[in-house]
């Protein structure tokens, strides 16, 4: 099993998205995957796997090319879902749920 966590700084360029997207599919060929972390997709709807924003629609075809789901359903930050579960057996997350921030931070304890 590989379990990784992993900061997206919001509007980034390409090329980290990019990277993202190999690395990930180099791991998920060769073993169960767990990712955990702030990705900053907000406009993902994650109830319609679906995006306005051309990035966050590359990034959701990543996602459905390695059989990867993501887990959080509840606001992580604000109004959006912007810390992530990711994994490509979906057995092995049963349930995620939402609690208070941790100190001062303006995310969500997972």
């Amino acid at each position: 099993m590989a379990i990784g966590v992993y900061y997206r700084p919001p509007n980034k360029a390409e090329k980290i998205d990019v990277l993202f997207a190999s690395q990930l599919t180099n791991i998920c060929r060769k073993r169960t995957t767990i990712v955990i972390g702030d990705l900053n997709y907000p406009d993902i709807n994650w109830k319609t796997n679906s995006a306005p924003s051309e990035k966050s629609n590359k990034f959701l075809t990543n996602l459905a090319d390695n059989f990867v789901v993501q887990k959080v359903e509840g606001e992580t930050r604000e109004t959006a879902i912007l810390d992530l579960i990711l994994t490509n057996r979906e057995e092995v997350i049963e349930e995620v749920e939402t609690a208070g921030t941790l100190g001062e931070s303006d995310h969500v304890i997972l």
